[in-house]
C-alpha cells in the first residue's frame, strides 16, 4: 500500500509478481510532487548491496557478490602475489647473477646500465 499524505516522499514495497505494474503505479503518482521510492523484494537469496549504476539507458545494481570481491580475497591474494614474487626473485637470483657476472666480462663499464 502507497499512502503519500502528510510524507516527505512515497517508499513502496513491491513484490516480484507485481513489477509489471510498476509503470502504472509511477503515473498515478507522478502529481504529487514528491520523491517515490521503493523497496524491491528480490526473494530470500538475492539483495542489493549497493546502489544503481547506469549501463547506457539502463540502470544496473549488483545482486550478489563474488569471490573476487571479498575483503579475504583480497588479502589472500595480496599475500600470494607477494610470496610469489619473493620466490621468483630467491629461485631466479643465481640466474641474474651470472648474467650480471658474464656481463662484466664480455664489456666494459658497469653491469647495469645508466643513461643521463
Amino acid at each position: 500500500m502507497i499512502s503519500p499524505l502528510n510524507s516527505n516522499e512515497v517508499v513502496g514495497a513491491i513484490p516480484a509478481n507485481r513489477y509489471p505494474q510498476v509503470c502504472s503505479v509511477l503515473d498515478s503518482l507522478r502529481d504529487i510532487g514528491k520523491p517515490v521510492r521503493a523497496i524491491w523484494n528480490l526473494g530470500p537469496r538475492l539483495s542489493v548491496r549497493e546502489r544503481p549504476f547506469p549501463v547506457g539507458r539502463v540502470q544496473m545494481a549488483d545482486l550478489a557478490t563474488s569471490p573476487v570481491e571479498s575483503f579475504a580475497y583480497t588479502v589472500l591474494k595480496r599475500i600470494f602475489d607477494l610470496f610469489s614474487a619473493v620466490l621468483g626473485v630467491v629461485i631466479l637470483s643465481p640466474l641474474l647473477l651470472a648474467i650480471a657476472f658474464l656481463v662484466k666480462l664480455s664489456s666494459p663499464g658497469p653491469i647495469l646500465f645508466r643513461q643521463e
